[in-house]
């Protein structure tokens, strides 16, 4: 989803005895999807793999085949939801009234009523912004999910 902060900052990872590492819950995406509160962000990008943030494991994942033909694998059985949540009358748009009150209160609740610079563009610009970022980044996972060097990491086991 391109959020910068999860590199090194709003991230909860546990594990009990004898379990595998579990991310969650998400929170804090003020910075993701291109938001960037005034200027949109580059669709094309693992932005944890660029990041030189201490802390940052995340690229190390990109060098794991397993972690890359898993990543494969839930991208295949995900994305037909994710062409489904941003075509024209679909889910983002059946959604759209329930998210718009959304917005207004998470704007009530941080005082951006009151003309904060970075938050002036208003819901339907935000909403309108963030669907044409999710299309394109859609499209720029299908390239990296269908790239030889995935396919590499699926076959050559």
């Amino acid at each position: 989803m391109g959020n910068n902060d999860a590199v090194a900052r709003s991230r909860y990872a546990y594990k009990g005895q004898g379990e595998l590492l579990k991310f969650g819950p998400v929170w804090d995406f003020d910075h993701f999807s291109g938001s960037s509160y005034s200027k949109p962000e580059d669709t094309t990008q693992w932005v944890f793999s660029t990041s030189l943030e201490s802390g940052n494991f995340f690229k190390e994942l990109l060098d794991d085949p397993l972690f890359i033909c898993t990543a494969t694998e839930k991208y295949q059985k995900l994305r037909p939801y994710l062409k489904k949540l941003v075509e024209d009358g679909g889910i983002l748009d059946s959604k759209s009234a329930y998210l718009r009150e959304a917005c207004i209160a998470d704007c009530k609740r941080w005082n951006r009523e009151e003309g904060l610079a970075s938050y002036s563009r208003g819901y339907e610009k935000d909403n309108e912004l963030f669907k044409k970022f999710l299309k394109e980044r859609i499209d720029w996972l299908d390239r990296q999910f269908c790239s030889i060097t995935y396919y590499k990491y699926l076959y050559s086991k």
